[in-house]
Formats: C-alpha cells, sequence, structure tokens
C-alpha cells in the first residue's frame, strides 16, 4: 500500500538527525493518519496533530522518485474538512514545484505518476469552499495548470488532472474573476493547448473540461 512504501523508504533515509525524527514521525502518525483517511464518511474521524505538517516536511525533503507514495496519501488527506484549515498557499506551492508542476520545475525529472498525484493534491484542495476561494486567485495555481497544459510531451492523464485543476478554479473564483483575467487565460489555453498533438483536440477529454471551465 501507499502508506507502508511510506514507511518502508523512510527506514531506508540517510541517518542524520533530522531524518531520524522524520522516520520516528512517520511510525506515529502513519497509522492514525490511515485510520483518518479510510475512515466513512469523510471527516468522520479528526486528522491526527501534525499530520499536514509530516507530509510538508516529506514534500520539502524527499527526492522526487520517492515523492509518489507520498502524494498519494496526501491527496487523500487533502479530502479531509480540516484541509480546510491547514493547507496554505505556501504549501500548495511547495507541491506544485516539488511535483514538477511551475514553469521552473517542469523540465525536473519527476516521474509521472508522482507530477499526477500532486495534481491531484491540489485538486483536492480546491474541492473545499473556503479554500478554494482563497487558492484559485492564487496564481501559481492557476498558471501551473495552463503549464501542464500546454506542454505538448506531457501524458495525457496529467493533462486531463490539470484541466481538472483549472475547472476547481473557475468554480472557486465564481462571481469574483474580475475583468475576466483568469477566463482569458483559459481562453489561451485552450487555444494552445493541443497544437501539435497527434489526438484531435476534440477527442481529448482535457479539452471538453477546459470548455465547461470556460462556460461556469
Amino acid at each position: 500500500s501507499l502508506v507502508s512504501a511510506i514507511s518502508k523508504a523512510s527506514a531506508n533515509k540517510v541517518s542524520n538527525p533530522d531524518d531520524r525524527l522524520t522516520a520516528h514521525e512517520i511510525d506515529q502518525l502513519l497509522p492514525q493518519i490511515l485510520q483518518c483517511i479510510t475512515a466513512q464518511p469523510i471527516g468522520a474521524k479528526p486528522a491526527p496533530p501534525g499530520a499536514f505538517g509530516m507530509f510538508e516536511r516529506l514534500v520539502a525533503t524527499w527526492p522526487p522518485n520517492a515523492l509518489f507514495p507520498v502524494l498519494g496519501t496526501f491527496r487523500l488527506l487533502m479530502l479531509h474538512p480540516h484541509a480546510a484549515e491547514s493547507v496554505d498557499e505556501k504549501l500548495i506551492d511547495l507541491i506544485l514545484a516539488r511535483g514538477g508542476l511551475t514553469e521552473s520545475s517542469v523540465s525536473n525529472n519527476v516521474p509521472v505518476p508522482a507530477r499526477l498525484m500532486a495534481l491531484c493534491c491540489v485538486v483536492n484542495a480546491l474541492g473545499h469552499k473556503r479554500l478554494a476561494s482563497r487558492l484559485a486567485s492564487h496564481e501559481s495555481v492557476y498558471t501551473s495548470g495552463l503549464c501542464v497544459i500546454q506542454m505538448g510531451d506531457l501524458d495525457n492523464t496529467i493533462k486531463l488532472m490539470a484541466a481538472s485543476l483549472l475547472f476547481n478554479v473557475v468554480l472557486g473564483l465564481a462571481g469574483v474573476d474580475e475583468g475576466g483575467v483568469v477566463c482569458d487565460m483559459l481562453a489561451s489555453g485552450l487555444a494552445m493547448a493541443f497544437i501539435g498533438e497527434a489526438v484531435p483536440p476534440i477527442q481529448h477529454p482535457a479539452y471538453h473540461r477546459l470548455l465547461m471551465a470556460l462556460y461556469i
């Protein structure tokens, strides 16, 4: 499972004091986090204190090839109601950068599954109304979505998730996008997204999701 993969990876990290402390925190928090993210309905069990801080630390310090299980578990925690109180723009910027989803980091050697999970983390964060109204207007969120959409050599599943991110951005900005700035950017992204693509745009699922965003 993703959780056991995190535990195994933590045991194999180099042994300096910071990493040993992180491994100890993981061992203490993972069982509680697993109970939290599997409880039904979502939010039935509170997120353990320190859970979001632990994930922030792992995302910031672990190498790209180890981030998939971390982000894969974090995306589920992002669905918890406590995310609305624990997630801020700084954490979102970190996830986007470490996931290779910003203009300056998109060329980094981040595996496709880790990129996908990073996008999913942000999409899930935007699912909280209180967070969405704040994060949707955060420039790095929608510019990252557009950056991914316009990268011709990225996996189509990642493009579809980026389109979902932009869709959630528009939902979060409903009625507050002064001057239609984000909608103009979406229109530009839609026009440029599939230039040179082998698959005709009309057949691409991301194309349809972007069109839905423009019509909200």
